[in-house]
């Protein structure tokens, strides 16, 4: 797992599916120094993400089944594209998607990720960069507190 600051201010954890090599670091470096971001030491920006589970559904799926059936859910989130995130504790994760596939709600995602407690309002083209740090072949999430103006992700 990599840390970094974007903007100055933002928090990044980068999260990396083998040891980081030097190609790898490199390119990461390049882009966050774009957008105006730099490497942090371990643990520098860590305590800003709580880990939770995530069980993530297409669009299509019914809300209402879905918020019927996740009792132990800590929240359910609608998305503008109409998919649907449930987050819970990661101790119960297993037992949210258990009850919701018995009553026929399978998910598309899931697993245990790293959500920001408290989002850092930026102006600049961070999203970009976060973007194509995403798409690196060996990075296999990337996990920020940065909230970019709707107009910048329109961009992208």
């Amino acid at each position: 797992m990599l840390e970094a600051y974007l903007e100055g201010e933002a928090a990044v954890l980068i999260d990396c599916m083998a040891p980081v090599a030097d190609a790898l670091l490199s390119s990461i470096t390049i882009l966050l120094a774009r957008a105006g971001g730099v490497l942090a030491a371990k643990g520098a920006v860590s305590y800003r993400f709580n880990h939770i589970g995530r069980l993530a559904f297409a669009p299509g799926a019914n809300s209402r089944d879905i918020a019927a059936h996740a009792r132990l859910a800590e929240a359910i989130i609608i998305h503008a594209d109409k998919c649907i995130e449930v987050l819970t504790d990661p101790c119960e994760l297993g037992a949210v998607e258990t009850q919701l596939a018995r009553n026929g709600l399978g998910a598309g995602l899931r697993g245990v990720v790293h959500r920001a407690w408290n989002a850092v309002a930026v102006a600049g083209s961070g999203a970009a960069a976060l973007r194509s740090i995403a798409a690196l072949d060996t990075v296999l999430g990337v996990y920020t507190d940065a909230r970019f103006p709707d107009e910048i992700l329109a961009q992208l």
